[in-house]
């Protein structure tokens, strides 16, 4: 099974360096991983990623706007898709 991870961010520079730091260390790497980010300023990849940036998404329905531009253009390539957000409290 080949896996498409997908993390939806927007102005959290210090969550999404962790959420990089925390993907580095999985013993299972995704074959992509799609950044969707409607923040003010670009969020800095460091891995390659597949980058969207998409500000104009912004506002109380910016989740859902990302998911359709994620699904609508078949952005995802593989059998599985995972979200990974990069606010959440992650445990060690």
């Amino acid at each position: 099974m080949k896996l498409t991870v997908v993390t939806p961010t927007g102005n959290r520079p210090e969550a999404f360096a962790l959420c990089e730091k925390y993907m580095a260390r999985q013993t299972l790497k995704p074959f992509q991983w799609i950044i969707l980010d409607d923040g003010d300023v670009p969020t800095k990849c460091t891995m390659g990623q597949d980058y969207i940036y998409c500000p104009e998404y912004r506002g109380p329905t910016s989740l859902v706007k990302k998911l359709s531009h994620l699904v609508g253009n078949k952005l995802a390539k593989h059998d599985a898709l995972v979200f990974f957000e990069d606010d959440d409290a992650y445990a060690p």
